[in-house]
């Protein structure tokens, strides 16, 4: 049985220029974290392109490097230690993983920059996805095997060779991560304008607006997720009151959640009440948010970007959310998302540190 209602007005709208599609590609959390980014683009060069979209490529190439560097150096660390050792079996279990979030967006882009999307397509990867992972991990696991069967002296070389064919099989599925790149556009007032030979790190700099210091992940203070010093524990009334305070400004924002709980893509909702269990199994199966989360029930698997919020009385009631899946997806690619969903399945949000001084 359903008993949930549906709404998708909202007294705040901020998004108006269109919705990815990451193709059923496991990097949501790229997706998201570029959103409100490219928006800010859109609007500081007042661009008539519609759906402007900057390369999650060109970011998962060097997460994917840097994955790989980290596994090799585990491997050195761990060479010594007995394969059976289960810090040894954890890390030959998963070498590498599509798996992120926002600290590793954050430091790929404070490194590294951004392009916009025709700078670096990736249509390899997208078309190959299962074998390329495949590829790479047997690649890692070769390298830890010569590693761990080698003298100390040459386990620098053997990382060395294994990053080398890691890079030229990202580079053959990606393309080369350009140094600069050209870009013609034309803004709202009908002007032609043209970057040439601009730096991946001058465009993010000069156009996109973002300063990544400024920034924290602000998380349920029931599920301990982080201990960093740039990552902040509140209510989840609190959590819900920052996000309105930042999407009111004119901001979108990042969360991460389970958005396979309770959510049905055709119609777009993210609502508690889409499944009547108690009706169902005649009980009710309520687990709290935290031993949900202790049990593995929940998990924060979900990126999504908030585009806007209903709010009364003061109060946000729902949220309009998006999760890069087309625009075939529920309200022209969005989600209505209620307050108690929000309050059940959203573990954290990336806030601006001038809403956490209020």
């Amino acid at each position: 049985m359903q008993k949930f209602n549906i709404s998708h007005e909202y007294s705040v709208d901020l998004w108006d220029e269109g919705v990815c599609d990451r193709k059923n590609l496991d990097i949501g959390w790229i997706y998201a974290c570029l959103n409100p980014i490219r928006q800010k683009v859109e609007r500081k060069l007042n661009l008539t392109q519609t759906n402007f979209q900057l390369s999650p490529y060109y970011i998962l190439y060097f997460d994917l490097l840097e994955k790989s560097e980290s596994f090799l150096d585990r491997i050195i660390r761990t060479a010594h230690q007995p394969v059976t050792y289960a810090s040894v079996q954890s890390l030959l279990d998963s070498p590498i993983s599509l798996d992120g979030n926002w600290f590793t967006f954050a430091s790929i882009v404070k490194k590294h920059g951004l392009v916009p999307f025709h700078a670096m397509l990736g249509t390899g990867f997208h078309a190959h996805k299962t074998d390329v992972m495949t590829v790479l991990k047997n690649r890692l696991l070769y390298g830890a095997n010569a590693i761990r069967q080698s003298e100390d002296a040459l386990f620098e070389k053997i990382k060395e060779d294994a990053l080398n064919d890691i890079k030229d099989i990202l580079t053959e599925q990606f393309g080369t991560p350009p140094e600069t790149f050209n870009w013609n556009y034309n803004d709202r007032n009908g002007h032609p304008n043209r970057f040439e030979n601009i730096s991946p790190q001058e465009f993010f700099e000069n156009c996109c607006e973002t300063d990544l210091n400024a920034y924290r992940i602000v998380f349920d203070e029931r599920i301990r997720l982080f201990k960093n010093k740039n990552a902040v524990a509140v209510n989840v009334g609190q959590l819900k009151m920052l996000c309105s305070k930042q999407l009111e400004s004119g901001e979108q924002v990042v969360i991460c959640a389970d958005a396979r709980q309770q959510a049905n893509q055709m119609l777009g909702i993210l609502d508690t009440d889409f499944n009547d269990n108690e009706s169902v199994y005649g009980k009710d199966l309520y687990m709290s948010k935290a031993d949900s989360f202790r049990f593995k029930r929940i998990l924060p698997v979900s990126f999504l970007s908030l585009d806007g919020v209903h709010i009364e009385d003061g109060v946000p009631v729902r949220f309009k959310a998006q999760d890069s899946a087309g625009a075939l997806t529920g309200a022209d690619g969005h989600y209505t998302m209620n307050e108690k969903w929000f309050d059940e399945y959203v573990f954290y949000a990336v806030i601006n540190n001038s809403f956490l001084s209020d």
